[in-house]
């Protein structure tokens, strides 16, 4: 399975504005990012937060630059994750992912979007 289709499976639906992610032991990204303490990559945290963007934007994009990412606290198995974006013109775009648990914030992302072409 595919980091997007572990992404796409994980998702719940929407909630107060954000997107929500349960993302199980079983994810696969756990398994080798790091044995025994297992945390969530940041590429997965970065697919999270286009697969929000595509939700919706009811059409896929693609990643065209990383502006600035900041990662406060680890995203651990079992977490339900809101990810909350937030649009900032010409393609740009921020995405917060929070923990539903305590409310925390654990990453915040700024990244310019490119529509994927489709066939």
């Amino acid at each position: 399975m595919s980091v997007e289709e572990a992404v796409a499976a994980s998702f719940q639906g929407e909630q107060d504005g954000a997107y929500v992610y349960r993302l199980g032991a079983d994810f696969p990204a756990f398994n080798g990012h790091f044995p025994g303490q297992p945390i969530l990559p940041a590429v997965c945290q970065i697919s999270l937060s286009v697969d929000a963007l595509s939700r919706r934007l009811g059409r896929p994009v693609d990643v065209q630059k990383i502006v600035r990412a900041k990662f406060v606290k680890p995203i651990l198995p079992g977490t339900c994750a809101h990810v909350r974006l937030t649009d900032q013109g010409a393609g740009r775009f921020s995405a917060e992912l929070i923990s539903a648990a305590d409310g925390g914030k654990c990453s915040q992302i700024s990244f310019f979007v490119t529509f994927k072409e489709t066939l």
